[in-house]
């Protein structure tokens, strides 16, 4: 049986999940960072302990289960502005989290905006952020092309 989307924290914990598995195999930072995601409902009181333990399998065997154009429709239509845009703030988070890209995480980072309603812009801003964050080369490779002077973050994109 197909786990029921109801509440938007469904929207996150199965767009993640779609994340982790966008390769068919979850990375160790990858899953660490879907379970911490998480853990701060629980420890916060939003869920349960036993809701997290139940939730993930049930998000995982989702994905396996339906396309993921299928379900960005269905999260667009569910979600608010704000939470479509934490939504695939997070999945890209996670895609990125080990960071590196390979192809099928970069056409998943594609189909995002645009299904659920975010201007493109936008949402390479955020990618921006997100990779400057996640690319800690920098800190180990003093002839990264981010470490020379010339190096600038747009906040806007033209």
């Amino acid at each position: 049986m197909i786990m029921a989307l109801h509440e938007p924290l469904d929207y996150l914990i199965v767009g993640v999940a779609y994340s982790t598995m966008v390769d068919k195999s979850a990375s160790a930072s990858e899953r660490a960072k879907l379970l911490s995601l998480m853990q701060k409902h629980v420890d916060r009181g939003d869920v349960s302990a036993t809701w997290l333990k139940e939730v993930v399998p049930a998000a995982m065997d989702y994905v396996k289960q339906v396309p993921f154009p299928d379900f960005l429709i269905q999260a667009g239509r569910a979600l608010s502005p704000a939470q479509k845009l934490s939504l695939a703030m997070n999945m890209a988070d996670v895609i990125m989290v080990d960071g590196k890209l390979n192809v099928h995480e970069h056409a998943m980072l594609r189909r995002i905006p645009e299904a659920v309603g975010i201007d493109t812009m936008t949402w390479y801003v955020v990618l921006d952020i997100l990779r400057l964050t996640h690319d800690t080369t920098v800190f180990v490779d003093p002839n990264h092309p981010f470490n020379g002077p010339e190096f600038f973050l747009r906040l806007e994109r033209k």
